[in-house]
């Protein structure tokens, strides 16, 4: 049930604390069971992995518990997974054992694409393109209707720092999220199109058709961090400080803390609508 959470598609804070507290019943029943001490591995990377808790304490915590789950079963996936991301954020030096451990990862559960995603976000980190499209691509052909793979491929063009990318990379990327949209309209692919079409492209209304169809989504989803980031600019852009203020307002959080948005104060956008309003003093 702990895996089902975090691996599902638009995960939340409250499926990862969730899924926390049962792998932490899972290893208080089963002390001597790999895959619950894997899934326990599984969270803390994930919190990690999405820049939701980066402190010390997660990362020995991924480390102690993965360690615990591999010292069971050697083989144990995710705990693999788990412990391939943590090597991969540790730089050049450990990228070959990185690499290795992702490998034996996938190939545990070579019929799971969340695992090839893992292993080509390895590549796209250390620069192997080819390497990236290439898994993404036969992942995709195991499973056409996968739309994080879709999402995954997107961002293997254009991406929300597309600096280099080409007319046809852009072309590409946005083909990918319309086939994963059309599948299902999850955020994280309309918040990539919104940003593609309208910071990178500045078509405003295909940017502001993706953010009305993120209206539409579940509030947990339009609350996570990204989202409400992208919805207050993209408000700013369009220069609708309301709608902007009101994107802020779906979050209590000061910070947003994301892979996308790592530790940026909302108030910089407020104030931004406040001015735009002419309330300087709000400002």
């Amino acid at each position: 049930r702990a895996v089902s959470l975090y691996s599902k598609l638009n995960y939340t804070r409250e499926d990862l604390a969730t899924a926390e507290e049962l792998a932490r019943k899972a290893t208080a029943l089963e002390p001597e069971s790999a895959t619950a001490w894997g899934a326990r591995a599984g969270v803390h990377s994930t919190y990690f992995y999405r820049n939701w808790d980066v402190s010390e304490k997660r990362r020995l915590d991924l480390q102690t518990t993965a360690a615990r789950a591999l010292g069971l079963n050697s083989d144990e996936p995710e705990a693999l997974l788990a412990q391939g991301r943590l090597l991969a954020r540790q730089g050049p030096s450990v990228a070959p054992q990185a690499e290795a451990t992702l490998r034996r990862a996938v190939a545990a559960r070579p019929e799971d694409n969340r695992f090839a995603r893992a292993l080509s976000f390895f590549y796209a980190v250390t620069g192997r393109m080819n390497e990236e499209r290439a898994i993404l691509h036969a992942a995709l052909q195991r499973d056409p209707r996968d739309s994080i793979v879709r999402y995954d491929l997107a961002m293997a063009y254009a991406n929300y720092n597309s600096r280099g990318a080409t007319a046809a990379d852009f072309a590409t990327a946005i083909e990918h999220l319309d086939a994963g949209i059309a599948v299902q309209p999850v955020a994280s692919l309309l918040l990539l199109k919104a940003v593609l079409t309208g910071g990178w492209r500045g078509d405003m209304p295909a940017m502001r058709a993706q953010l009305d169809l993120l209206e539409k989504q579940p509030h947990a989803e339009r609350a996570e961090d990204r989202a409400v980031f992208i919805a207050m600019w993209g408000a700013l852009l369009q220069r609708q400080p309301a709608r902007g203020a009101a994107a802020g307002a779906l979050t209590a959080k000061s910070y947003f803390e994301d892979t996308v948005v790592p530790r940026r104060p909302k108030d910089w956008a407020l104030a931004i609508a406040h001015r735009l309003e002419g309330k300087d003093n709000l400002a």
